[in-house]
């Protein structure tokens, strides 16, 4: 009988650990490609002091590449594309860059950023552009929540992938939460 407790709360410890680390998902409705689609989305802290919400089975994170370790990169999951499609979120000390260097690093001279809102208060600073020769649309964005608190983001994707990908690349910059 105590062999068979034992087991029964080993089992039921086993489960509680299970589901304390399952991922914290949510369930949304998105309109990408000019339709109301319903996805999934799940909750990634990157332990930068900041977390955002991203669709797991379509994207993939990786904190791998990243030399000093204060970035991540996040690219089509078990996906073969042959063209660059990736969304990389940083912290300022990842490049040594501060946010208005970051912005002019590619920006042609002269360029006005735009300047937007987001739901959360975040400030968002960003400028996007097509490169013809390419077909590559690059963009970059700081995302502030005050002058202390910033994730800088840079993404690249085809121009053909603006409905999908880049749809959820915006989403995913305008819904980072800044601790």
């Amino acid at each position: 009988m105590k062999k068979a407790l034992a087991l029964i709360l080993t089992l039921v410890c086993l489960c509680g650990a299970v589901l304390a680390e399952a991922p914290d998902t949510r369930e949304v409705q998105v309109r990408l490609e000019g339709k109301e689609v319903t996805a999934v989305e799940t909750r990634y802290d990157t332990g930068f002091g900041f977390s955002f919400w991203y669709p797991a089975d379509l994207l993939s994170v990786d904190r791998d590449f990243s030399e000093s370790g204060m970035s991540l990169l996040l690219c089509p999951a078990e996906m073969e594309i042959d063209l660059p499609i990736y969304m990389e979120l940083m912290l300022p000390e990842a490049i040594g860059l501060n946010p208005g260097e970051f912005l002019d690093e590619n920006a042609p001279e002269g360029l006005e950023y735009s300047v937007d809102i987001a739901e959360n208060g975040q400030e968002i600073v960003f400028y996007s552009l097509y490169d013809a020769e390419t077909g590559l649309v690059s963009g970059s964005y700081v995302v502030r929540k005050d002058i202390d608190h910033v994730v800088l983001v840079a993404t690249v994707y085809p121009a053909t992938a603006t409905a999908g990908f880049a749809g959820w690349f915006n989403r995913i910059i305008w819904n980072i939460e800044i601790d």
